[in-house]
């Protein structure tokens, strides 16, 4: 009778383990990294293939110009490029620290 119970509680003991891990797969996958939008040039790749050909580059090139052409005229002014005048407030910062003999 001791020999019964004491296989009955090895067993027992040796089964515990994989109840505990009823469900493998859910932990040990790993997380779905979150979309981001393309940046720099690969905001061109139209197709989404990993790279950016001749047609997609021109492609995206002619969309931005005429984003920043405000006006239609086919020409980017300063004030369309850069319509808050960052230029001309960096040029308006600098000033020499010395001036020529």
């Amino acid at each position: 009778m001791l020999k019964f119970v004491t296989l009955t509680a090895t067993l027992a003991l040796l089964a515990v383990p994989a109840f505990a891990q009823s469900d493998t797969t859910a932990s040990t996958a790993p997380a779905a990294k979150p979309t981001r939008a393309a940046t720099g040039m690969m905001r061109y790749d139209a197709n989404k293939d990993g790279t950016v050909d001749r047609t997609e580059w021109n492609a995206g090139q002619q969309a931005r110009f005429k984003e920043l052409d405000k006006n239609g005229d086919g020409k980017i002014s300063l004030q369309e490029f850069s319509p808050g005048g960052a230029n001309d407030r960096r040029e308006a910062a600098w000033t020499p620290t010395r001036t020529a003999p």
